[in-house]
């Protein structure tokens, strides 16, 4: 290779630079089980663009429209933890019917 990097180097180089995309395509996606996308349980909402992963200042204060939304995600991953033992439950249940 003409660019100094060995044939290795050069994968690693490039699969560094699309992980970023196909991770954000990933989280992005719909799971059918949940409903929404990885993306919103973490965050709360859906997403918009890759901006998005910037995350904020550990010395900035937080203010109680931050508080509310943090009690909103808090409120999402005990709704989704309910669907998912909820789908979970009927699994079971399908899969005993059967055996």
């Amino acid at each position: 290779m003409e660019s100094g990097f060995s044939e290795s180097e050069f994968r690693e180089t490039n699969i560094a630079l699309v992980l970023p995309t196909i991770q954000f395509s990933y989280n992005s996606f719909v799971n059918r089980l949940i409903s929404i996308s990885p993306f919103e349980v973490v965050h709360g909402y859906k997403p918009r663009k890759p901006l998005d992963f910037f995350l904020m200042s550990p010395h900035a204060r937080v203010s109680k429209l931050v508080e509310s939304f943090e009690r909103r995600v808090q409120d999402l991953h005990v709704k989704i933890t309910k669907q998912i033992q909820a789908s979970n439950t009927q699994y079971k249940f399908q899969y005993d019917l059967h055996r």
